[in-house]
């Protein structure tokens, strides 16, 4: 199983990154966004979803997929907001 889950912890750590980014540049509803996509609403559906369609083994490969788009979801939100340039 550990083979299978190694891939959320990667992900999870730049999910979070990027959402205490939003958090500290003030834009709480993408910062709540990235939260509920990585702890709630893609984990229980594909959870939901992999068990009906792969049985028990298809839990353990939802979470990295979950992690995953969130992390896609994180990538699209963040790409306007990058700053243009560093401040010295």
């Amino acid at each position: 199983i550990i083979a299978i889950i190694w891939p959320v912890f990667v992900f999870a750590g730049a999910n979070i990154a990027i959402s205490a980014y939003f958090t500290g540049m003030h834009r709480a509803l993408q910062s709540s966004l990235i939260a509920l996509m990585r702890s709630l609403i893609l984990p229980v559906g594909l959870i939901y979803l992999f068990w009906q369609w792969f049985g028990v083994m298809g839990p353990f490969y939802a979470l990295p997929l979950a992690e995953a788009l969130t992390f896609a979801i994180c990538c699209v939100l963040l790409t306007p907001r990058l700053p243009n340039k560093l401040i010295r």
